[in-house]
């Protein structure tokens, strides 16, 4: 995996993507609204717990209260909500409402990834990975989680879970078990499994060498938008001294504001002409 993040860090920016923070103020109707839900959180609603608690927790047509934000979502946590579970995890995991509680936040960020939420799952193996918040470096654990997201049918997981069986860091290497994974990953969209085939395929990595499936897959990373396989086509290319094609790539990628160290070869290719 070539990013490793903090998942208390990422779930706080995920959950709180597209929304702003609400007035301290509430209309009267509001007030109305979140006694309403609340009443039909404690009767048992727990998409009414999700929703009330949003409220208090940002503040939106009612005063905002953390604390009775937190109370909320762990009732609609209790419920089978997973995204109660998810936003009572993050706020334990930011101290919001309480004091920081790491273990509590991972055990509620667990319910979440047990109840269906892929995108925590990953987060969770995430975490694993890299030994942040507190929590002890565990690959074992990482794949765990991994592979629960992949079976969510989240491209990421696989494409995560397919990295650990290539490098064996917590399973049992298995260049087959990964290949499968990255084919996953590839066909649903994402550029970095088809890197990591053509990779495979360069370097007969539990493969034949095949150029063929090298480009093939280079052009596939390319058309789900990585960069980096249609740099790395555009290299082949000019390896080849197929250098029209090479200068249609480079000329598409390397004309940025941005320096890509590959593109030293667009340089030298239009130095030749």
């Amino acid at each position: 995996m070539k990013r490793i993040v903090a998942f208390m860090v990422v779930a706080a920016v995920w959950l709180a993507a597209s929304e702003a923070m609400g007035e301290a103020g509430a209309p009267e109707k509001g007030k109305k609204s979140a006694v309403m839900f609340e009443k039909a959180c404690q009767a048992g609603d727990a998409k009414a717990c999700l929703k009330v608690g949003r409220m208090y927790e940002l503040g939106r047509e009612v005063p905002r209260d953390a604390h009775k934000a937190l109370t909320l979502y762990e009732k609609g946590c209790e419920l089978g909500v997973p995204m109660a579970c998810v936003r009572a995890g993050s706020m334990y995991g930011r101290g919001e409402g309480m004091e920081k509680d790491i273990p509590k936040a991972v055990e509620l960020m667990t319910k979440g990834c047990d109840a269906g939420a892929s995108d925590i799952c990953n987060l969770m193996g995430m975490t694993y990975m890299s030994g942040d918040e507190g929590l002890s470096r565990d690959p074992a654990r990482a794949a765990e989680y991994f592979d629960k997201s992949c079976r969510l049918d989240d491209i990421l997981g696989c494409y995560s879970l397919g990295s650990l069986y290539m490098t064996g860091q917590g399973v049992a290497k298995d260049a087959a078990k990964a290949k499968t994974l990255f084919e996953r990953a590839c066909e649903g969209g994402f550029s970095e499994g088809c890197m990591a085939l053509a990779e495979m395929y360069r370097d007969g990595m539990g493969v034949k060498k095949d150029l063929a499936k090298v480009k093939s897959y280079y052009q596939l990373a390319c058309d789900r938008g990585g960069v980096d396989g249609c740099l790395a086509l555009a290299s082949l290319y000019a390896s080849e001294g197929d250098t029209e094609k090479a200068k249609s790539i480079y000329e598409r990628y390397c004309n940025q504001d941005f320096t890509i160290p590959i593109c030293e070869e667009h340089k030298e290719l239009e130095k030749a002409q």
